[in-house]
């Protein structure tokens, strides 16, 4: 019950949080980058990036004294770590609670080489994929997500920096959905160098370089060899797709897509807590969709039964004669005519002759048609 309460406030302050948005004229959102070399902030307005600010971590100040200038504004925590490991796991009919006790298992198998779990928030974890990271988050920058997850922006998504790379190219471009085979990231720019490989549309390889020497083309033989040895896999089923710093500056649009972070040694309780309103929207719509379409459903099988009744009856009156056919309405107005119950007027005159203390000298019986009862009317001597 606390838990409901707790999500249903999340609602009301991201609901009032727009309105407010609204009433003074600030359009966009914030996103912000952190990682081990830095903290990268864009200010994105209408799809246009209005403001980047980089700066070192021991100089974070610059981006925070920026947020706090637009507290209004919904806020995308991108976490990226040279520690990371990224997988998709499959699915079989597990529960939310399955869920987190599987990022817990993860964290105490460990032994303190890792500190923090993200998995990727569903709606159901019954069947599919669902992705999960797991990394040893410096100090500082742990210190540096607490900060941001407390700064008091709605804050509209937490992800991990593969799940957001591929999530935001796959938007743009969505017939690279399940093309290939396999498929393989490449990312090149001032804050990041990393190699995400898919195969099957599941993550099976992650990889972040923090050195300036970055050899992107070793990277991705190093990868491709990877997935040789998994997979046996042909070049030709493989799709390379490169980014520099312009090409992710093209990822104007906030995500869906959301994660849980778990971790032994933070309390990431609030953002764990955050409902993304446009899945909360979504999901309404499904169950609307769906009972609609269950309905309709339901209405087309009557429609088929009666349908099926009616043509049994065409050809039952089609194997009957004519001339029945067309008594039909005479039978069905026999009740007008014949009593269900038979009318003994010799225990009714007897029930009236029990009332009468008079001499009779002629007694008449009439049959009322509504009542289908008789009417008794006697005369008697002395009258």
């Amino acid at each position: 019950m606390a838990e409901i309460k707790n999500i249903l406030s999340c609602i009301n302050k991201f609901r009032l949080s727009n309105i407010c948005t609204v009433t003074s004229r600030q359009n966009g959102f914030l996103r912000v980058i952190i990682a081990e070399n830095g903290l990268h902030l864009c200010h994105i307005d209408s799809g246009q990036i209005k403001k980047k600010i980089e700066s070192e971590i021991a100089k974070k100040q610059a981006i925070f004294e920026y947020l706090r200038k637009f507290p209004l504004l919904p806020l995308d925590i991108i976490i990226s770590s040279n520690t990371m490991s990224c997988r998709s796991i499959s699915l079989n009919n597990l529960r939310h609670k399955d869920m987190e006790m599987l990022a817990r298992n993860i964290l105490s198998s460990k032994n303190g080489l890792i500190n923090l779990v993200c998995y990727e928030k569903r709606f159901s974890y019954r069947t599919g994929v669902a992705t999960l990271c797991n990394m040893k988050l410096m100090p500082d920058l742990g210190t540096v997500l607490s900060e941001l997850l407390n700064i008091g922006n709605p804050i509209r998504t937490t992800i991990t920096s593969p799940l957001w790379i591929v999530r935001s190219y796959l938007n743009v471009y969505p017939t690279e959905i399940g093309k290939f085979k396999a498929q393989l990231f490449a990312v090149n720019s001032v804050l990041n160098k990393e190699i995400i490989v898919l195969h099957d549309s599941q993550y099976v390889f992650y990889k972040k370089c923090i050195t300036q020497d970055f050899n992107e083309k070793f990277e991705i033989d190093e990868a491709i060899k990877f997935l040789n040895r998994l997979f046996n896999i042909e070049l030709n089923d493989i799709a390379i797709y490169r980014f520099d710093d312009a090409t992710l500056d093209t990822f104007t649009k906030s995500l869906d897509a959301d994660m849980r972070l778990i971790s032994q040694s933070q309390n990431y309780s609030a953002t764990n807590n955050v409902v993304n309103l446009n899945f909360v929207a979504k999901s309404v719509c499904f169950c609307l969709l769906l009972f609609l379409s269950i309905n309709s459903i339901s209405n087309i099988i009557k429609i088929y039964d009666y349908n099926s009744r009616i043509n049994k009856i065409k050809e039952i009156t089609d194997s009957v004669g004519s001339d029945i056919v067309n008594e039909v309405a005479l039978w069905e107005n026999l009740n007008e005519y014949i009593f269900l119950k038979p009318l003994n007027i010799k225990i009714k005159l007897t029930e009236k002759l029990k009332t009468i203390h008079k001499k009779i000298q002629n007694i008449s019986v009439k049959v009322d048609k509504k009542t289908k009862q008789p009417i008794f009317r006697a005369i008697y001597e002395n009258d």
